[in-house]
């Protein structure tokens, strides 16, 4: 089990400009690069933020912590609020000074994904192949190109395209717009296995059992939590608990392996958002990406 508290991560500038500036990072988690469930957990920061109307071949949760991300107009996360963004799914963003904790990683369609690092290595090359502006990758070489390869397109597809040697395959969006939930107006259930401790299940998506749900602990009570199929995270959004694993501290996150159990216990009343990552059986992950689309 991994234990990070946030702000001793440090905050850093993208190093690619595959969209515009006014983003920064705190990489708190990653998973195995390029994995079909692969990983990105970070806060993010905005100054002033926006990304072109874009979908993309992988899964996003957005949790709010400070202002308003979202689209400038109705579709935002806010503090507290949480925002599921399905692969395959159109959105764009425009939004001001903003704080959430991003999670980035592989859905149900299997293509999984790249993490800021490849992102990274891949920026570093492609830039002397062309320009990056305004969240498109306009290519310097104009004629003649290989087949996939266009002139103009995507930022992030562009970079995709050049990790994986093939074009992205958007998958039949599942949902027609990202969801946004008001995890404050769901009732809290008693857990009756666990004494003084009540838990929100806040949505499950796809086939693959995507999970966002909540648990509060009261002052005293222990959390005993295993991962099933799929790694599971706990954030801490408010209180102070602790654990074989340290101290649990607003800002801090826990991470379950597939099959992992851990418990924890708070000193006072503490506030947990838990997310369980899309569920593969041993032998989809170790399937070929191509192998396992067409099945």
């Amino acid at each position: 089990m991994q234990l990070v508290y946030g702000p001793d991560v440090p905050l850093e500038k993208p190093r690619t400009g595959h969209r515009e500036a006014g983003i920064f990072f705190r990489r708190l988690l990653q998973g195995r690069s390029c994995a079909r469930d692969n990983f990105e957990l970070s806060i993010a920061r905005t100054e002033g933020f926006r990304s072109p109307r874009h979908r993309h071949n992988f899964d996003q949760i957005r949790v709010g912590l400070s202002g308003q991300f979202g689209d400038g107009r109705k579709l935002y996360v806010g503090p507290g609020q949480i925002a599921y963004y399905p692969e395959g799914t159109y959105y764009e963003i425009d939004c001001g000074e903003t704080e959430i904790l991003l999670l980035q990683f592989g859905g149900a369609n299997g293509d999984g994904y790249p993490s800021l690092t490849d992102l990274y290595a891949a920026y570093e090359e492609m830039a002397t192949l062309g320009t990056f502006r305004d969240g498109v990758f306009f290519r310097t070489q104009r004629d003649g190109l290989p087949a996939g390869q266009k002139k103009n397109m995507d930022g992030y597809e562009a970079l995709w395209q050049h990790i994986f040697g093939r074009p992205v395959r958007y998958p039949k969006a599942r949902y027609r717009e990202p969801i946004f939930m008001e995890p404050g107006n769901y009732r809290w259930v008693a857990d009756p296995t666990q004494q003084g401790v009540r838990r929100k299940t806040i949505g499950v998506f796809t086939e693959r059992v995507i999970t966002i749900a909540q648990a509060e602990l009261a002052a005293g009570a222990t959390l005993g939590e295993r991962a099933g199929h799929a790694v599971k995270f706990l954030f801490v959004h408010s209180g102070r608990a602790q654990s074989a694993a340290g101290t649990w501290r607003p800002c801090s996150v826990a991470k379950l392996e597939r099959g992992e159990a851990h418990s924890v216990t708070a000193e006072e009343t503490t506030l947990l958002t838990i997310i369980t990552l899309p569920e593969f059986s041993d032998a989809e992950l170790a399937a070929p990406v191509e192998e396992f689309a067409a099945s």
